[in-house]
């Protein structure tokens, strides 16, 4: 495929002016640092021409070389300061980027809640909670009515049915005749 294929169905990701942006300072970064290695190789090299220059008596050669090492010194300050600038400036836009989509993510959740909250008006919300507590009530009532209507039963009644019952199948209990009947109802 050429630059502008796409891979299986995936979108290609958006590169923005900011990733472009970054992009061209870390390389320009990756050329400062072959740069400052070359600068340290001369300034080796300088210093060892001095050492051999002195050797030989040359006194004056060695200053030169000597001098050509703190012009390649202060090329090397300047050029880290440079660098650093650099790499402050590669931090400031990747944290702009960061907070952007921080920001973005933001609005869309805020969106989100505010589209949330049209479909779910209060009033909505209040009626619901006015028909809940009238079901409520409702099945309080149902609840009482229910337990008026089993309060007048026997229970020393309905314990000898049970017993009755047993006994035509069979079955005697010796226990007492309330532990039965709670046998048999579980």
């Amino acid at each position: 495929g050429g630059k502008g294929a796409v891979k299986a169905g995936k979108a290609a990701p958006k590169v923005s002016e900011a990733d472009r942006a970054v992009l061209q300072l870390k390389m320009q970064r990756d050329k400062m640092l072959q740069g400052r290695k070359k600068v340290l190789s001369v300034m080796a090299r300088e210093t060892e021409i001095a050492k051999a220059l002195l050797k030989e008596g040359k006194k004056d050669r060695a200053k030169l070389a000597l001098k050509k090492r703190k012009m390649q010194e202060k090329m090397l300050e300047n050029h880290d300061a440079q660098m650093e600038r650099m790499e402050e400036m590669i931090e400031g836009v990747e944290q702009a980027q960061r907070e952007k989509k921080l920001f973005e993510v933001m609005q869309m959740g805020n969106q989100a809640l505010k589209d949330m909250q049209k479909e779910l008006s209060l009033e909505d919300v209040e009626n619901l909670m006015e028909e809940t507590q009238e079901a409520v009530a409702y099945q309080k009532q149902i609840e009482e009515l229910l337990s008026e209507q089993l309060a007048p039963i026997d229970l020393e009644e309905m314990e000898r049915e049970l017993e009755a019952l047993g006994a035509e199948q069979g079955l005697v209990s010796s226990a007492p005749p309330a532990a039965a009947a709670a046998a048999a109802a579980a």
